[in-house]
């Protein structure tokens, strides 16, 4: 990586922006703090920004009202602030006037319906309403009541009133005319009510039957209907007319809003402005280039490396760092940007983290049918041309290389779909015996001691690399501390299998690291003739490193132990499978045995791959995260972003590279 400084005139900053995002190799830093004595003052875009936004969420609302496709257009006249927010007032305007009629139409439609059901429902069409609102003697009601309560109707009224309804209407509820003697209608009121009769008013201001209004109604609906596809019709000619426009105000302001947001991070003094960033050493010659021609030659351009930066050997500002574009490793480096960065002068860590990872799936979910399924899903994945799964691509590698994995431990464990009776094992079989169940939670650990001790190794490089030689001596994941671990380890192993313990080797290998890493603050400040030796009192320093010695004992302990949980899935995904195939026996005798059992095992199977594979990528994480990061990787640098412009014209973007 290299600081790259880039002093222009203010005729050419925009044009640089756009030059330099579509170019997409620099990771900008704010410029202001760059500058020596603080000469330059900051670039404040924010005004400009907020209203370009602003304008931009109107233009889509508008798209989206009006039903224009987002489409990158070419060409087209770049277009004022104003001349954009006139142009999407007269849009809106317009849209507001066709909507508000539609929903005075739609209002008007649904009313219309509901009078078109209701004359529908009549039984008498071809009688006039006003001829049952003037009858004298007789009263007339007229509404709905649920179709399985009509026969509790026609019981209950008897022959006290005539009720009319039509039999061949079909739903729910059926709608009746009631006539009985005016004297009965209080006695009617209340038995229609018990019954949960729904009444409806007889239409009013209508001279004609209940046939001519519903004809009447029918035609106004098909006028109305006609009058809304008109008006939506006009919706989508507005659409039409305008797309490509708000297309390109949409390019406009996109590209606004990038250069405004890109220019914060830019430093000023009165015409002169400056663009601070990093860039990889193998694109100088791009940038270089790219200023010459966007500037015609005026533009200075000034790179700085990494030892050579104040603000870098100050430790006020980070390089930032830059994956290796290897796509299969793609997975396992997010695995590591969701934990955090490396420093620009560690070892980036996905490589052993890919290893590692698979390693211990592999161990927890050891079966060669499942771990080919799960390897078959990988290479779907990754063939598939779906656009939904090209989204995922990267997940393909890591289920093949898992699914690999965990087919190469079913080969040691002799394991094939559950089954352990298919295929011979070539190391143990989880639940054949006690030792073997000895043998994989040992396996386990020695594999836990390795993963550590590389980790330690790790941490001791990144030490050296950033030129802390006493940390990386010192320190309880340094020299000192892998010292002690496999010091101890080495006593331990001694002890279980000779029986016998050497004072000179625990004195040599445990109490004097230990005594070191108490000690090791005094030591460091002795040895950087610093003038503070102890904490605030003897008290307190004691304390604390006694803490620290614990805290390192328990470390190495906890992690090395906390290996053991690869045995522990491991059995419980033998378990599970064996679990299975019991289950498939009970079926014995039940008729179509064969084929049960084999679908049992099937749906067995699947539940397992999905269950077992999900526990066993947590475990997998957690392992990376608490036992091995936390002893090499703090994940306390900087992912190296380029800044790109999205130039939907041309469909480019700048590659990172």
């Amino acid at each position: 990586m290299l600081k790259v400084n880039v002093l222009m005139l203010e005729k050419h900053v925009d044009a640089v922006t756009r030059a330099l995002g579509g170019n997409g190799a620099v990771h900008l830093v704010d410029a202001v703090p760059q500058s020596q004595d603080r000469l330059l003052e900051g670039v404040d875009r924010q005004e400009s920004i907020q209203r370009h936004t602003e304008l931009l969420a109107r233009c889509q609302t508008a798209m989206a009202n009006l039903g224009v496709s987002d489409e990158p257009v070419v060409g087209g006249n770049v277009r004022t602030l104003d001349d954009i927010n006139a142009f999407l007032g007269g849009l809106e305007k317009a849209f507001e006037t066709e909507e508000e009629t539609i929903s005075g139409l739609i209002t008007e439609s649904g009313f219309l319906s509901q009078q078109s059901d209701i004359l529908a429902g009549y039984p008498v069409r071809h009688v006039s309403p006003v001829v049952l609102r003037n009858l004298v003697h007789l009263w007339v009601t007229m509404g709905c009541i649920h179709r399985q309560r009509l026969p509790d109707l026609l019981t209950a009224l008897g022959e006290d009133a005539i009720v009319l309804y039509d039999h061949d209407l079909k739903g729910d509820d059926q709608r009746v005319l009631v006539i009985s003697s005016r004297r009965r209608r209080w006695a009617l009121d209340e038995e229609l009510a018990r019954l949960e009769f729904r009444g409806e008013e007889l239409p009013e201001n209508v001279s004609g039957t209940f046939e001519d209004e519903l004809v009447k109604v029918t035609d106004s609906l098909t006028r109305v209907g006609g009058a809304i596809a008109a008006h939506r019709a006009s919706v989508r000619e507005l659409g039409l007319s305008s797309g490509v426009a708000l297309n390109q105000i949409v390019d406009q302001l996109s590209l606004a809003i990038q250069i405004g947001e890109a220019q914060q991070h830019f430093g000023r003094a009165a015409q002169i402005y400056c663009v601070s960033g990093w860039i990889p050493s193998n694109r100088q010659e791009d940038v270089v280039t790219v200023i010459d021609g966007v500037t015609h030659g005026t533009g200075i351009v000034e790179f700085v490396a990494p030892e050579d930066d104040e603000d870098i050997l100050a430790g006020r500002e980070n390089v930032p760092v830059k994956f290796a574009e290897i796509a299969w490793l793609k997975p396992f480096q997010g695995l590591v940007s969701a934990f955090g960065a490396p420093r620009y002068n560690e070892v980036e860590p996905s490589l052993y983290v890919a290893l590692s990872f698979v390693m211990m799936f592999g161990i927890m979910f050891g079966d060669v049918g499942q771990g080919l399924v799960i390897a078959a899903g990988g290479i779907g994945i990754l063939r598939s041309k779906r656009p939904a799964v090209t989204k995922v691509r990267e997940a393909g590698y890591w289920l093949l290389f898992c699914g690999l994995s965990a087919a190469v431990f079913g080969l040691l464990y002799g394991s094939f779909f559950g089954n352990e009776e298919i295929i011979p094992h070539l190391w143990v079989q989880p639940l054949h015996s006690s030792a073997d169940v000895m043998t994989l939670f040992k396996g386990a650990v020695v594999l836990g001691v390795v993963m550590i001790s590389i980790g330690v190794m790790i941490n001791i490089v990144n030490r050296i690399r950033a030129k802390d030689y006493l940390g990386g001596l010192l320190d309880k994941f340094g020299v000192i501390g892998i010292v002690f671990y496999w010091g101890s380890l080495g006593i331990g192993l001694r002890a279980a299998t000779h029986h016998s313990l050497r004072f000179w080797e625990i004195f040599v290998f445990v109490i004097l690291p230990l005594l070191i890493l108490f000690m090791r603050e005094p030591l460091y400040n002795l040895v950087t003739r610093k003038q503070h030796v102890l904490h605030e009192d003897i008290f307190t320093f004691g304390l604390t490193s006694a803490i620290e010695v614990m805290e390192a004992m328990t470390a190495f302990l906890g992690s090395t132990v906390s290996f053991a949980r690869l045995g522990g899935f491991a059995l419980s995904h033998a378990a599970l499978c064996l679990a299975i195939y019991q289950v498939a026996d009970m079926l014995e005798g039940v008729p179509g045995q064969t084929v049960w059992s084999l679908l049992l095992i099937i749906a067995g199977n699947i539940f397992v791959i999905v269950l077992e594979g999900m526990v066993a990528t947590i475990q997998g994480v957690r392992l990376q995260y608490y036992e091995l990061f936390s002893k090499y990787f703090p994940g306390e640098g900087t992912l190296y972003h380029p800044f790109q412009i999205a130039d939907r014209q041309s469909n480019t973007k700048g590659d990172g590279k």
